[in-house]
């Protein structure tokens, strides 16, 4: 029957009845299911006769036998046909890579997980596409195209916490192979999907950096410090960056301004300590590292700390607090060698083998000046008997408290650490002090031993100074502060540290230097007609400056230069070609001009593109805002206030515009001579945002004035503005 069945399907092929073909074999298969021949020809048959799901559970069931008896060549040839029959079925890619796999063809098995992946991303499934994504991963680890790919996808399926996790992984192996530019694609192509991630524009920072393209490194660093003053990541990276540079003042600078944000950093401790020393500035860097040595013994750093100090031994070797530190860290790690190098470099009578003798050269040791008290005060009470002066409270006897002995014998014990010698000064100068006034009390100046002792034992353990106990601002750190603001081009917080100066001091040079070239910082920074070259742009600026254009009027008496633009027609002549040549749609365009009409003193002529401008959604409160100011320029303070309050009851203002506008009318109400409107206006800012500007400066200077003391809401720790407009007031 058999033989009848493929002689008749073989008629049929060749006389071209597919259908009749197709029968006799679907007959073939049912008789003999085993015969995996038959069903192959069966699937072919359907094909061609387009019976495309019918021959597709045929080809599965002939694909299906060959894997299951180890024959995946076979099985992968069939799946390719059922691909190129329906290649929109992901299982074909899916299970075409499984068989590659098994036949140890891994390159065939990414090409079609590649396959698949493009075919779940036209279909709109990332989590599918993700989970390919991992099985290819896992096939070839090292191929850093497909773990961008995954992060891709995950950004895509609404799981940026994975992707940034798996961005993350890549960076580190590209880091670890120093291969910066293809670290460099990568940020390229994470950052638009991440626009607001700070971490990854700071780490495409130090790329550049490393890559050696340093002034791009640092025109991206400056960009983020300016939101971003505090960011530890941001802030150790600029100081690299100018540290690479050969810019130690302005790395000691950032350093500095760090350890202000995590004095805690041990690191950075050291860091700067390092570049005082590279500045030549050895004793700044002793200030710096004294209240945190013990710090640094506590985290076990101890030879870093010792090579520091042997760094300031060389250029400061008279300093008592750097020998008696050297002189500590030798004992305790037993380097007798160093210890006696030590020792015999001092042994010019400079080093004392006392712990007491650890203080500066201007400050003597405390037992010679209380040797010199005890003296004193003998000469002073002449002949009188200790037994008749007033015993302390709560003591039988002196001879009780050894106080006797403690004097007579002058064998007080004071071994105290460099900390603690300024209080001993100041202990010896206050007896001092009693003495000279011919006070002899010894209820008052003197204890018992044991007393002392414990008074000793507690200076002692307040020898350990926290590294984060921070000093209180000097004006040396202050103005340091004001001038890593100024090196970011952080204007506004350069200037709110200036004036908080100048508040205690109104003399202080340094302060009102640094504030002058604020100023002309921004001066320079003021908006300007943009150039656009070649395209018709009319320049009007450049234009009305060109000497050819005053030649009318050039020499004649009595004409300013305001005047001679006006003059026979000239400027109006020139207004008439800015009119052709750009429409009045375009906001930018007018507000260029604007800002190019005030630079040159043509209020009036400002006013109009101003208001031109403010026609603008986008620009309005741009328009508006120097409207005001060029009216409050001219004197026309009403107008300029009735400007401004028509800006606020725009209700489509968002809360920086709404305070921007508000502090330029309290601006205007400070030259108008209205302190009080001017102390509500910025009371309204601070509420918002005590930190947009000076405007916490301002609120104080005019509190003190009316008498006011801070108003509620004006020191509430509101957020720093994303951005502060720029007055021309």
């Amino acid at each position: 029957m058999k033989e009848k069945l493929l002689a008749s399907a073989q008629k049929n092929i060749q006389k071209g009845q597919l259908g009749k073909a197709i029968k006799d074999y679907q007959k073939l298969v049912s008789v003999d299911a085993k015969d995996i021949r038959h069903r192959q020809k069966l699937a072919e048959l359907m094909s061609r006769a387009k019976m495309v799901e019918e021959a597709i559970v045929e080809y599965e069931a002939v694909a299906k036998h060959f894997s299951d008896t180890g024959f995946y060549l076979k099985a992968i040839a069939v799946y390719k046909q059922m691909q190129r029959l329906d290649a929109a079925q992901p299982r074909f890619y899916q299970r075409l890579a499984e068989l590659n796999e098994k036949q140890g063809l891994a390159g065939n098995a990414l090409a079609e997980y590649r396959s698949l992946v493009s075919l779940y991303e036209k279909q709109n499934k990332p989590g599918e596409a993700v989970g390919v994504l991992e099985k290819m991963k896992k096939l070839d680890p090292e191929n850093l195209s497909i773990r961008v790919k995954i992060a891709e996808s995950y950004v895509d399926g609404g799981s940026p916490d994975k992707a940034l996790t798996e961005f993350d992984e890549v960076c580190k192996v590209l880091e670890e192979k120093q291969d910066w530019p293809r670290l460099l694609k990568l940020y390229e192509i994470f950052i638009p999907l991440f626009p607001d991630n700070i971490d990854l524009k700071a780490g495409l920072a130090q790329t550049f950096i490393r890559e050696g393209e340093i002034e791009k490194g640092m025109q991206w660093l400056k960009g983020l410090i300016k939101n971003n003053p505090d960011n530890v990541f941001i802030l150790k990276t600029l100081a690299w960056a100018y540290r690479e540079t050969g810019d130690l003042e302005n790395a000691r600078v950032t350093v500095n301004h760090l350890l202000k944000v995590d004095p805690a950093d041990l690191v950075m401790q050291e860091e700067h300590a390092r570049l005082f020393l590279q500045l030549d500035k050895a004793a700044a860097a002793l200030e710096a590292l004294e209240p945190v040595r013990e710090a640094f013994k506590k985290a076990e750093k101890v030879d870093v700390l010792k090579d520091l100090y042997e760094g300031l031994f060389e250029a400061l070797p008279k300093d008592q607090r750097v020998i008696g530190t050297l002189k500590s860290l030798y004992e305790e790690a037993g380097e007798g060698d160093k210890l006696f190098d030590l020792l015999s470099r001092a042994g010019d009578g400079s080093f004392v083998d006392e712990a007491s003798s650890a203080t500066t050269e201007e400050s003597p040791p405390v037992l010679e000046e209380l040797e010199e008290l005890e003296e004193s005060k003998a000469e002073e009470v002449d002949a009188l008997a200790l037994d008749e002066i007033a015993e302390p409270d709560g003591v039988d006897t002196l001879a009780e408290a050894d106080l006797v002995e403690a004097v007579d014998d002058q064998e007080i014990e004071m071994d105290l650490e460099l900390e603690v010698a300024d209080e001993e000064i100041e202990l010896a100068e206050e007896v001092e002090d009693d003495v000279d006034d011919g006070v002899v009390d010894l209820e008052l100046d003197l204890q018992p031993v044991a007393d002392l002792e414990e008074d000793l034992e507690e200076l002692l353990e307040e020898d350990e100074v926290p590294v984060e106990s921070v000093p209180a601002p000097t004006v040396e750190s202050e103005l340091e502060e004001a001038q890593f603001y100024l090196q970011q081009d952080l204007l506004d917080e350069a200037e709110q540290i200036c004036q908080r100066l100048l508040a205690s001091d109104p003399s202080l040079e340094a302060a009102l230097e640094k504030l002058g070239e604020i100023q002309s910082r921004r001066l320079q920074s003021a908006p300007a007609p943009a150039e656009e070259p070649d395209d018709g742009y009319f320049d009007l600026a450049a234009e009305i400056m060109d000497d050819g254009a005053l030649d009318a009027t050039e020499g004649m008496e009595g004409v300013d230069e305001s005047d001679r633009f006006q003059f026979d027609g000239v400027f109006s002549e020139f207004k008439k070609g800015v009119d052709a040549q750009i429409g009045g749609e375009d906001a930018e365009a007018h507000y260029s001009l604007g800002i190019a009409y005030k630079e040159m003193g043509l209020l009036d002529d400002a006013i109009v593109e101003f208001e031109k401008t403010m026609k603008n959604p986008a620009r309005f409160v741009d328009g508006i805002t120097a409207k005001g100011i060029c009216l409050a320029e001219k004197g026309s303070f009403e107008n300029a206030e009735h400007t401004f309050k028509t800006g606020l009851a725009n209700d489509g203002l968002d809360n920086e515009e709404r305070i921007s506008i508000y502090y330029e009318l309290g601006l205007l109400y400070e030259v108008w001579g209205k302190p009080r409107e001017a102390f509500e206006c910025f009371k309204r800012v601070a509420s918002a945002d005590s930190f947009f500007r000076n405007v916490s400066e301002k609120l104080t200077l005019l509190g003190n004035d009316l008498g006011i003391s801070r108003a509620a809401g004006n020191d509430d720790g509101a957020g720093k503005s994303k951005k502060d407009r720029i007055s021309f007031v």
